[in-house]
């Protein structure tokens, strides 16, 4: 993967803030987390972290008033000009995904793609979350490591890098429930579920 070419370190964190505030569309951990992130990598030169934001999260964040371009273009040259962050500019993102140590995340339907990879996800909860989630959603972050704040991050992040995943059994157990044994096979049970419900 091309956005990994910077790092140098084994221990490697994708952060993926959503692209809104807005708590009715599930709400950006961004500005809760911008500034102690840049600053956690500097204290751990032994971690790389790779930012990764929506798209639109800079763009709508300059429209709606929260940053400035020159904040923007600020931010962005801080990412790059650390030894061990970097932005990532690349469209596709599987390779990425599975060069990866751990994925730090806002609400995503990335997540469920990641997921899949067995790797640890330590989820941002928003402040005052308004949406409700599906039931196979909540299977998947039961067996997610639940970030509330900034200490939740760092005690989850020094823990993954020591080796220590106790949610790996439940997160291969869930994989399993929800993907089978094999999801490179999710197509082909797809067609089966839907040659079944037609035969109905």
């Amino acid at each position: 993967s091309p956005s990994w070419e910077f790092s140098k370190n084994d221990f490697r964190v994708i952060w993926t803030p959503r692209w809104t505030t807005n708590q009715t569309l599930g709400g950006s951990n961004f500005f809760r987390y911008k500034d102690f992130l840049p600053s956690y990598a500097d204290s751990h030169p032994d971690m790389d972290l790779l930012f990764r934001p929506h798209p639109m999260a800079f763009d709508n964040f300059i429209r709606t008033g929260q940053m400035t371009k020159d904040e923007v273009a600020a931010y962005v040259a801080g990412c790059d000009n650390r030894e061990n962050t970097a932005l990532d500019r690349e469209k596709s993102y599987d390779s990425t995904f599975w060069q990866s140590s751990v994925l730090l995340t806002d609400v995503s339907a990335i997540i469920v793609e990641y997921f899949v990879t067995g790797k640890p996800i330590i989820f941002c909860e928003t402040e005052n979350r308004t949406s409700t989630y599906l039931d196979s959603f909540e299977s998947i972050l039961s067996a997610c490591y639940i970030a509330r704040n900034t200490e939740d991050i760092d005690r989850y992040l020094s823990q993954l890098k020591a080796g220590d995943d106790p949610l790996a059994p439940k997160r291969q157990a869930v994989i399993t429930r929800l993907f089978g044994t094999d999801p490179t096979q999710a197509p082909y049970r797809i067609r089966e579920d839907l040659l079944q419900d037609h035969s109905l």
